[in-house]
């Protein structure tokens, strides 16, 4: 019996055809879907990831409610904060009744003070010896160093003028005050009573002052050993507060 080797040969070759057929259909299947597994597996790992990641809140810092003074006694009026402390009231001055109020800080070491009808004020100091001077017959005049000087914006010929004052040379306070043109508003030795008049009055009707004062500053804690630092403390967010309230000052 004799045995095709042609035919048997070509019935293999389809045999090993088809078997190599399914195993490279079986590889990219199963290749296939493991990358398609990965891909589902990243995205929800990506997903995780970024909501376990606490979204970050904007935080708008709330502005204080704003209060107005208005005088009892004449049309004077000045805006401040509702975290600032209005104290004081009307009381007998050079001629009549008058202003005398304080405002202070929310942290409680920066003072304003409102009062008019001011007069009778004396004292006298020595400008021409060094403010370091001790001893002397006639004190050494204060020395204040201007830093800022804003025209009033309701009255012409009033100014809020930021600055430094020493006593020593060796303590600096912040200062803030109103004043016009024969006050503080240039660097200078003065007493420093930063009292101003109105275009519209006279030297009996007494004068007014708008100011942190420069004796000292709330508390105390305000006064700084370098005129650097008690620069820099002007800026802070509490005597930035003060002054708008001073700019705010209206007849």
């Amino acid at each position: 019996m004799k045995i095709n080797q042609k035919g048997f040969s070509a019935v293999e070759s389809l045999l090993l055809f088809v078997v190599l057929a399914i195993i490279v259909g079986t590889g990219y299947f199963v290749f296939n879907s493991q990358k398609q597994a990965n891909a589902t597996l990243d995205a929800a790992n990506a997903t995780a990831s970024s909501s376990s990641v606490p979204t970050k809140k904007k935080i708008v810092a709330k502005t204080p409610k704003q209060l107005t003074f208005k005088s009892t006694l004449s049309s004077t009026t000045f805006k401040y904060p509702e975290t600032w402390k209005l104290s004081g009231g009307v009381t007998d001055g050079v001629s009549g009744n008058r202003d005398e109020y304080k405002l202070t800080s929310a942290d409680g070491k920066v003072v304003l003070t409102w009062e008019n009808g001011i007069g009778g004020l004396g004292g006298a100091c020595d400008d021409t010896v060094p403010v370091t001077t001790k001893n002397a017959d006639l004190g050494p005049c204060p020395e204040f160093t201007v830093v800022s000087k804003e025209p009033l914006k309701s009255t012409t010929g009033l100014y809020v003028v930021s600055g430094v004052v020493t006593s020593d040379g060796a303590t600096f306070v912040p200062w803030l005050a109103v004043e016009n043109k024969d006050g503080v508003v240039e660097s200078m030795r003065s007493m420093g009573y930063d009292v101003f008049t109105l275009p519209s009055q006279t030297t009996n009707d007494g004068g007014s002052i708008f100011t942190t004062g420069s004796v000292s500053i709330g508390n105390g804690d305000n006064k700084f050993t370098s005129l650097a630092a008690a620069k820099a403390y002007l800026s802070s967010p509490t005597m930035a507060e003060a002054q708008q309230i001073l700019s705010s000052l209206s007849f």
